[in-house]
């Protein structure tokens, strides 16, 4: 019955799952019920986090009550979010955030609030990856984020050579990533940048411009290597 449940939830086959003995299954059952309950406490805490949350430990959240989800919202292990944002941090349906993912749309401590994120329907952040949306960061649906990207929504400006780069400030624009899209581990996309509906981004490249939808890119910096049509 249990391997049924499994198969039906999480889409694999029954046939994967004919050698799980009570020692796998006793795990599944605790690992889910751990990520279920801490999942629990984080929508009692914060309202605006609807349906089903999995959340699993080492899982940092600040200035929640700026995050929202419609439903099926899983956090995996230590991973960091700071809500605190002018447009918020919302998640659509079935997302996921990766082992140590960080969404940070302004400094924890100091500064201006960012923009935010939104994050379509089934789409994921890779494990490890930094989302720096204090430009306003938008994920469309079924997007796949691999391992290590980097989506940073602000530059530096570093016009005047008489002062220090740092107390010039940033500024703030955009990405927008649209509907269908594969990035590959180790992308770094930077600010002002679109990338088209159906694109493939190559592992490594680093997005300067914008993609035309269906393209397959590459490269630093990342060039259109050819249309998937």
């Amino acid at each position: 019955m249990l391997k049924k449940i499994i198969s039906d939830k999480r889409n694999i086959s029954t046939s994967l799952l004919k050698e799980w003995g009570f020692i796998e299954q006793l795990n599944f059952i605790l690992a889910f019920s751990k990520r279920l309950l801490i999942g629990l406490w984080i929508k009692f805490r914060y309202k605006n986090l609807k349906g089903l949350v999995l959340c699993e430990s080492k899982v940092t959240i600040s200035h929640g009550k700026f995050i929202s989800s419609i439903q099926g919202l899983n956090i995996e292990e230590g991973c960091e979010i700071v809500g605190i944002s002018k447009r918020g941090i919302n998640f659509g349906k079935r997302c996921t955030l990766g082992r140590f993912c960080t969404i940070r749309p302004t400094n924890i401590l100091f500064g201006d609030a960012g923009e935010g994120l939104l994050v379509g329907n089934n789409s994921n952040i890779g494990a490890y990856s930094y989302i720096g949306c204090s430009g306003f960061i938008n994920i469309g649906n079924n997007v796949m984020i691999g391992p290590r990207v980097n989506l940073i929504a602000e530059n530096h400006v570093f016009a005047d050579t008489n002062v220090s780069i740092k107390s010039q400030g940033v500024k703030r624009s955009f990405i927008t990533i649209k509907d269908d899209v594969w990035i590959g581990t180790n992308v770094t996309i930077v600010a002002g940048v679109t990338v088209g509906k159906g694109s493939v981004i190559a592992a490594g490249a680093v997005v300067t411009k914008d993609i035309p939808e269906y393209s397959i890119a590459g490269g630093v910096p990342a060039k259109v290597i050819k249309s998937r049509k």
